[in-house]
């Protein structure tokens, strides 16, 4: 199996780590009473909109470099009945790393008109208030967008673990070919 792309694996390791930092820091970003409190909504913001941007420019990287992709090692015996289920689990990953981020302003936009980045003059743009108003009332979108973004973690945690579960038990070269190429030739099984 040969690797990806490097493009992919800069973008999918780059989403990772916003992924990581916008769940790390997700607190509620207009609540802040301290400095640290500001830096951290600032940070889960920031991160949030790395995601978003950088699923826009995944998206037709992938299309583009959908010859250049490995083809999987077609499962046996048992393992056969879940040949599609990466597909669905890619096809949501990709949703939710569209739909979280977009929530997440949306959300914003509904509980301050205004929301200064790491407490400084740069505002971020938001929704204008007759939009924000009648979204608010479909429900409260900072609630839908934790929730969604609990989902997005779950979600990662199943993919890391198939991961994990090609590596170890099925001892396939799946886990490899996401892997930056010096981590490739690691193992008994190297990328080709």
């Amino acid at each position: 199996m040969t690797p990806y792309p490097r493009t992919m694996l800069a973008i999918h390791w780059l989403t990772a780590a916003a992924v990581a930092i916008a769940y790390l820091s997700s607190d509620d970003p207009t609540h802040g009473t301290t400095a640290v409190d500001v830096w951290m909504g600032s940070m889960h913001v920031a991160a949030g909109l790395w995601v978003l941007g950088l699923v826009l420019v995944r998206l037709p990287v992938r299309l583009l470099s959908a010859s250049q992709r490995p083809v999987s090692t077609p499962m046996v015996g048992a393992w056969r009945r879940l040949q599609r289920l990466p597909g669905y689990a890619h096809a949501a990953l990709y949703v939710l790393m569209l739909v979280t981020p977009a929530l997440g302003w949306i959300a914003l936009s509904t509980m301050t008109p205004d929301f200064a980045m790491f407490g400084s003059n740069w505002s971020l743009p938001l929704l204008n208030q007759t939009t924000s108003a009648w979204l608010d009332s479909l429900g409260d979108i900072g609630e839908i967008h934790a929730w969604v973004g609990d989902l997005f973690i779950a979600l990662i945690g199943i993919h890391a673990a198939a991961a994990l579960l090609h590596h170890l038990v099925i001892k396939d070269n799946t886990l490899r070919t996401m892997l930056p190429k010096r981590f490739q030739t690691i193992g008994p099984k190297a990328v080709r």
